[in-house]
């Protein structure tokens, strides 16, 4: 009896070694790890690489905008206004200092009919008046119908009772060498006589000088400001003649 009780032990035991394994296995076994984890740290990464991308387009629009606009703007016609061409000079005209240029006229040149010119008269002068002496000698030397030479000459035959001044071809300001300054017929417009400057001689009890301001038409429309110093003398008969006249400059008057 005691002996197949033994026999039976020895089965018993075997049966234990046949479960250890799996009791061994499952205690050491760990849990597979969650997949859940490892999805979200993918999706932060690509949430990042999208942003970066998203940055990336951006500013290379950016750049691209930027440089179409430089590149217009270097490459975009000039535009002149109406006014700007107004102001171009014109090389059919120039201005003089005394007897040389001094600039180019600041407008193109008007239309020769422009303006109608009245024929140039004797104006009355009175010549026990030194400043109507000046006027008057002034308005007919700047006062011209035409450049041909007979009517300069009609200028020094008015100008002879009150001028002392012998030689008058310095005088011919509209003659063939300066048509093109500003063409005759040319009439005078308006004279201011202003004090003398420092260079003319000083005013005597038998002298007297003055800067006469003078503003010239042409039938052109155009206009011209002349700075005259004219110098007088009283003769022995008390009658005011000039003795010296000078073109100092002429500009051009835009109206």
């Amino acid at each position: 009896m005691n002996n197949g009780k033994d026999e039976l032990e020895i089965f018993d035991h075997l049966e234990d070694e046949q479960e250890a394994p799996q009791q061994f296995r499952r205690i050491n076994e760990a849990p597979a790890p969650s997949g859940k984890p490892r999805n979200g740290k993918r999706l932060i990464i690509a949430v990042i690489l999208l942003l970066l991308l998203a940055l990336g387009v951006w500013r290379f629009i950016q750049w691209n905008n930027s440089t179409s606009q430089t590149s217009e703007q270097i490459t975009a016609p000039v535009t002149t206004s109406p006014s700007s061409e107004a102001n171009t000079p014109s090389t059919s005209a120039s201005y003089l200092n005394g007897d040389k240029p001094q600039a180019v006229e600041g407008r193109p040149a008007a239309d020769p009919s422009a303006v109608t010119i009245a024929p140039a008269s004797k104006p009355e002068v009175d010549t026990k008046d030194a400043e109507s002496v000046m006027r008057g000698f002034i308005t007919i030397t700047n006062s011209r119908d035409s450049a041909e030479p007979n009517d300069f000459e009609r200028v020094k035959e008015w100008v002879t009772p009150y001028s002392a001044i012998e030689d008058m071809s310095g005088f011919d300001a509209y003659g063939n060498d300066t048509a093109d300054v500003l063409p005759a017929p040319v009439a005078v417009e308006k004279i201011e006589v202003k004090d003398p400057t420092g260079d003319q001689p000083r005013d005597t009890s038998i002298r007297r000088s003055r800067v006469l301001e003078t503003t010239v038409l042409a039938s052109t429309g155009q206009k011209l400001r002349l700075q005259w110093e004219v110098t007088t003398m009283m003769d022995e008969g008390e009658n005011w003649k000039v003795t010296d006249a000078q073109l100092k400059n002429w500009q051009g008057v835009s109206e």
